[in-house]
């Protein structure tokens, strides 16, 4: 990869980031055409975001990718393979899903006919096993840790 760009590969899905300067774009452009070329593989135009800092990227480069490349832009945090994709600091909002997760499954094991002993199995395997990808991933807030039952 350049020199300011990196990237995350997990079987078929690609995210690429990092400062692309404008006089780059066309270069990566090549690079991802050829790629597409040797490899027969092609970009999923419904799966796909360019996703920016609007306050750091100058409208010229901003302007150059959208001609550049038929992708839309994306204006929010989004999910990839799980875990949010954020600009900014991380909020509590941003890992909500995470504690409704948590939280619908240990409402659905109270309900059934489970032991105590039975649930504590569950909760220590299933419960804890949910976040771990999200917390290798990302810095997740204080505040939404403290939620989390123990």
């Amino acid at each position: 990869m350049a020199k300011g760009i990196t990237r995350s590969l997990f079987a078929d899905d690609l995210i690429i980031y990092g400062d692309l300067q404008a006089s780059k774009i066309d270069h990566f452009k090549k690079a991802l055409d050829l790629y597409f070329l040797a490899s027969g593989q092609q970009v999923n135009l419904q799966k796909s975001r360019i996703f920016i800092d609007y306050d750091r990227v100058p409208l010229g480069i901003i302007q150059k990718l959208k001609t550049s490349f038929n992708i839309p832009f994306c204006e929010e945090h989004f999910f990839h393979l799980g875990a949010p994709i954020i600009k900014g600091r991380p909020k509590l909002s941003h890992f909500s899903y995470l504690l409704e997760l948590i939280n619908s499954r240990l409402a659905l094991w109270q309900c059934k006919y489970i032991s105590f002993a039975g649930r504590v199995t569950l909760v220590k395997s299933v419960i804890s096993s949910i976040p771990q990808f999200v917390f290798r991933s990302c810095h997740i807030t204080n505040s939404c840790i403290s939620l989390m039952p123990s």
